[in-house]
């Protein structure tokens, strides 16, 4: 997972807004013509501010290599940085499953127990 703290200073022009995802625009990410996809009021703006702040006080983010000049934090290894690399690919799908319960646990479940 990437997370970007400030979407408007890094992919100004690559973001698209919609009031919900279209197949087209879905397809336009996967295909990489657009970086990001805002959906405003999915998520109630308090809710998305707590969980920021918990993704970004969380230990485990390291800075994205591919990109350290911009604020772009990660948990465990992106696809795009495995190169293909059988090593890297195997490390990847290895602490994949891992890594998505450690978020899970430090975002979803330490706020649904508020």
């Amino acid at each position: 997972m990437i997370i970007i703290k400030s979407i408007s200073m890094s992919l100004n022009e690559n973001l698209v807004t919609e009031s919900e995802i279209s197949f087209l625009t879905l397809a336009a990410l996967c295909n990489r013509d657009i970086d990001a996809i805002l959906i405003p009021g999915y998520i109630e703006k308090l809710v998305c501010e707590e969980l920021a702040e918990k993704l970004f006080g969380y230990s485990d983010l390291k800075q994205y290599s591919m990109a350290p000049d911009i604020n772009i934090k990660r948990t465990g290894m992106t696809l795009f940085e495995t190169q293909y690399n059988t090593k890297f690919l195997n490390k990847y799908f290895s602490t994949a499953k891992h890594n998505k319960y450690e978020l899970t646990h430090e975002c979803y479940l330490k706020y649904k127990s508020k």
